[in-house]
Parts: structure tokens; C-alpha cells; sequence
């Protein structure tokens, strides 16, 4: 979802993990957080890092 403009908000779930993140393409950064279960306790991580635009993918 595009809360402004060029910066979305995405969240999903995956087996273990709930993911939320936000991509700002105006300054080219991306910001994810992630929580998951520890025995029976809730843990949570933050990341973030550079988006680099490539010239071409190679496989």
C-alpha cells in the first residue's frame, strides 16, 4: 500500500515470521521489522538498509 508518495508499507507472514516493512524509493532505503516465537516468547528484530537500482539482472 502506498501511504505517501514513492513509500510503501507491506506486511506478510511467512511460517515462523511476521514481517512488516516500508520502502521509500524517494531516498532509497528500506526499513523492515520481523517477529517471531521463542520459546513462548515474542522477539522482535529491526533491519534496515539501501535499495541499489541495478542496470540489468544476470543470471
Amino acid at each position: 500500500m502506498e501511504i505517501a508518495p514513492c513509500v510503501y508499507f507491506m506486511y506478510w507472514l511467512e511460517e515462523v515470521y511476521t514481517v512488516s516493512q516500508i520502502a521509500d524509493f524517494n531516498r532509497m532505503l528500506v526499513y523492515t521489522h520481523y517477529t517471531y516465537d521463542e520459546k513462548g516468547t515474542r522477539k522482535s528484530l529491526f533491519h534496515s538498509g539501501t535499495i541499489t537500482e541495478l542496470d540489468r539482472f544476470t543470471r
